[in-house]
């Protein structure tokens, strides 16, 4: 199973969301699980990553090339997609996982979280959708939501496909008792993989790490190549 996990790139954030982010990924690699982020290696980000790998996770992360170029990008995780685009980005996350977890975070994350959860009440997905907030961080937001409700703005059935979750392993669990076996290979939204299909592979300069040869990735192994788990594998888009 892997799990998206939305979260902050802020330097200024007090650091008990730091040491969630990290507690969320070893918790994710704990039950053998994969973790998806959106690449980057600085704050909540760079912790929910390394708290995976510290615990002998996988860590999958999507980039655009422009956070590449100023030195954003996690080099440690065992798979790095680089895309053109932020939209591009948000597509790839949501085909790679099985559900999503929003940590605490700003406009970025917020953004991230709103877009799937109504990708979800529109069944383009049936993943679930979940936030993690033991320190009451989005209670404004619950509050808000509450109040569009009242005023008709959200509609029946779409608050209760937003789950709340107060620790690590609830977040987790409900992942767990909400996910289908769906996945990612029955998602309906693979009219969003078109622009996705097109990649180049650049095999990690890591010794250990096996690289598929140009005529494998020309008999249409691209996507298995993806998923080699030895040695990073940076996927250009």
């Amino acid at each position: 199973m892997r799990i998206a996990v939305y979260c902050s790139s802020s330097l200024a954030i007090d650091p008990k969301y730091i040491d969630l982010a990290h507690s969320l990924g070893a918790g994710i690699a704990a039950r053998s699980w994969e973790l998806v982020s959106g690449g980057g290696h600085v704050s909540a980000m760079g912790a929910v990553s390394r708290g995976a790998r510290e615990t002998g996770g996988k860590t999958i992360g999507v980039i655009p090339q422009r956070l590449v170029d100023i030195e954003f990008a996690d080099k440690e995780c065992d798979e790095l997609h680089i895309v053109d685009s932020m939209r591009n980005r948000k597509a790839m996350i949501e085909n790679l996982s099985d559900a999503f977890i929003a940590l605490p975070g700003g406009i970025g994350t917020l953004e991230e979280l709103f877009e799937i959860w109504v990708g979800r009440f529109l069944k383009f997905h049936n993943k679930p959708v979940i936030i993690l907030d033991p320190y009451d961080l989005y209670a404004p937001l619950a509050t808000l939501i509450d109040h569009l409700e009242e005023h008709g703005f959200v509609k029946p059935g779409q608050r209760e496909l937003l789950h709340w979750a107060k620790s690590v392993d609830q977040a987790l669990d409900i992942a767990t008792n909400n996910s289908t076996n769906n996945s990612r290979n029955n998602s309906t939204n693979n009219s969003r993989n078109t622009s996705l299909k097109k990649s180049k592979i650049i095999p990690s300069a890591n010794p250990k790490s096996r690289s598929k040869s140009p005529e494998d990735l020309k008999k249409g192994t691209k996507k298995k190549a993806l998923r080699i788990r030895q040695g990073l594998r940076i996927c250009q888009y």
